[in-house]
Order: structure tokens, then C-alpha cells, then sequence
């Protein structure tokens, strides 16, 4: 009880940034809508006057995907889910996540809003290959490690449906919410933004500095479904999801 007068304090706070965001981004100061208006200013996308249009966000202005409908999905962590509805799927899913997680209970956790990592699915293709598979669809979609890693746009630029420009990059830089270093910089690069994704995937030195080389087929990772199945990443031979 003794928490209570503190909790009405912060709260109070809170909905004062929440004002200052939503006469910014002209909307409630919601996750789902601060990731769209993020998105529509850094990948140059026109948002449906409704925000409850069944299927999209929103359609690309310009660039390779100019003219194709987009859902934007802004997740707190990445826990390898996706809520797809069969009955809308857009042209892609472009996504907005905070670092990787496993799904499990919230309790004793936060959920910030920062933006670690964005992902771009081209959702027909991503529906056809799950539903053969026989994973469930719906709105935690269990989706395997290594379609993940296909469709990553940020840090690491490996789905070339789009190519970040160095503005795009910095941009996305600015809401993943790491503070400046005592020399005043974050010392981030766009090849090797940060050590742990260099660690933690395969990958070989080249002249040009670090390229991924090993192929999805190689991959060994797993991810536990909603349900608390496990799914096993993408086998040899199958068609690449996201590349176009």
C-alpha cells in the first residue's frame, strides 16, 4: 500500500509524456502507433487514414516496394512471434523489436519501448511455408529462428528487399535507447552495431570486414512456439522466404 502514492505519481508523469507523444504522432501514445508513425517517417510510408484497416498499416510511397500494403507490427522483445490473420495478410509485415527473449511471464520484467531490431516479411510467402509446416496461425505465430534472420533489415542489412540507406540506419539508431559512453559516443557502426550479433552468428572476415556466409540451412537454433512446442528451424532446400 505504502507504493500506491508513488505509483499515482509516476503514472501522472507518464500521461503527461503520453499527451506530448500523441500530439506528435497525432494518435494515442500506444506502441502499435508510435511504431507506425516511426515507420511511415523512416521507410517513406503513407498510413491509412483509419488505423483499424483490415490487413494494412499503410502502403510503401517509394522505393523497390512503392504501391505494396504494409502491417506494421512493434514488438517489445523479439520472441519469435508474429500475429498474422489469415483472413488479411497484407504484402509484408514490417516489424519493430527490443532485443531477443524468450516468451515467458512478464512478471519481474520490463518492456520498454526501443527499437533493436526491424524485420520485413513478405507475408504470403511467410503464411504458405508456415501453414505447410503445420504451425498455428493467428496472433502468436510461432515463426523459426531462421526466417528471422532472413528478414532482418536492422543492425544487419541481410534482407536486400530493402537497402538502408546511412540516414535510415541513423535514424533507427536513435530509438534503441543505449546512452552515450563517457567520451560522448555510442561508438556504433552500421557493419557491427553491436558485438553480441557478431558473436552469436556465423560468420567470416573478408576484406570488406564481416560478412554472414553460413546459409539458413545451416542454422541451429531453435524457438519454443506458443504453445511451448518447439519449432526446428528452416531444413535444407527449402525456398528463402523474404529475398526478392
Amino acid at each position: 500500500m505504502s507504493n500506491l502514492p508513488r505509483l499515482a505519481e509516476l503514472l501522472s508523469e507518464r500521461n503527461e509524456v503520453d499527451r506530448q507523444i500523441a500530439e506528435i504522432i497525432n494518435r494515442p501514445a500506444l506502441p502499435g502507433h508510435i511504431g507506425e508513425f516511426i515507420a511511415s517517417s523512416i521507410f517513406d510510408i503513407e498510413l491509412c487514414e483509419s488505423a483499424i484497416t483490415k490487413g494494412a498499416d499503410g502502403h510503401f510511397r517509394s522505393g523497390p516496394l512503392a504501391g505494396r500494403s504494409v502491417n506494421v507490427k512493434t514488438y517489445g522483445k523479439q520472441e519469435s512471434i508474429l500475429d498474422i490473420n489469415p483472413e488479411g495478410l497484407p504484402d509484408y509485415y514490417l516489424v519493430f523489436t527490443g532485443d531477443k527473449a524468450s516468451a515467458s511471464s512478464s512478471k519481474g520484467k520490463e518492456r520498454p519501448f526501443v527499437v533493436r531490431r526491424v524485420y520485413l516479411f513478405e507475408a504470403k510467402r511467410l503464411f504458405s511455408v508456415l501453414s505447410e509446416r503445420g504451425v498455428k496461425i493467428g496472433v502468436a505465430t510461432s515463426v523459426a529462428s531462421p526466417y528471422w534472420e532472413e528478414a532482418e533489415l536492422f543492425p544487419q542489412n541481410r534482407n536486400h528487399s530493402i537497402e538502408l540507406s546511412d540516414e535510415q540506419f541513423e535514424l533507427l539508431k536513435v530509438f534503441n535507447g543505449r546512452r552515450e559512453n563517457s567520451s560522448g559516443t555510442e561508438n556504433l557502426e552500421k557493419d557491427d552495431f553491436w558485438s553480441e550479433v557478431i558473436s552469436s552468428a556465423p560468420w567470416q572476415e573478408t576484406g570488406r570486414g564481416v560478412e554472414f556466409g553460413a546459409s539458413v540451412e545451416q542454422a541451429t537454433s531453435r524457438v519454443d512456439s506458443a504453445e511451448g512446442e518447439s519449432i526446428e528451424p528452416q531444413i535444407q532446400g527449402e525456398t528463402p522466404l523474404v529475398l526478392v
